[in-house]
């Protein structure tokens, strides 16, 4: 309900904002379904053994945690669905992920 009226309120006054090619591209690149919309992005940080941080976007989906960056010029993407969540932390005034 909360993000059905967030939705009405962009869609009336930015109509760009919600839905249309930009969350398409984003659909095509994560290999979400169709029925998935973007809520929301912020720029954060990935977490991995082997490679220390990586910067990126965090992607908010009805259904799923996105993350897109970049490691020496490497793309880097991971998906997880929303239902695997456990926590995610704001460390140090960033957003991070981690395994």
């Amino acid at each position: 309900r909360f993000y059905a009226s967030i939705e009405k309120h962009v869609a009336r006054h930015a109509p760009g904002a919600v839905g249309g090619a930009l969350d398409e591209r984003l659909r095509t690149l994560f290999k979400l379904p169709a029925s998935e919309r973007l809520k929301h992005t912020f720029r954060c940080w990935y977490s991995r053994k082997k490679h220390k941080h990586v910067r990126g976007i965090l992607y908010l989906f009805t259904g799923h945690i996105c993350f897109s960056g970049t490691f020496f010029n490497k793309q880097m993407v991971r998906v997880v669905p929303l239902a695997l969540v456990v926590s995610i932390e704001r460390k140090s005034g960033s957003w991070g992920l981690g395994r």
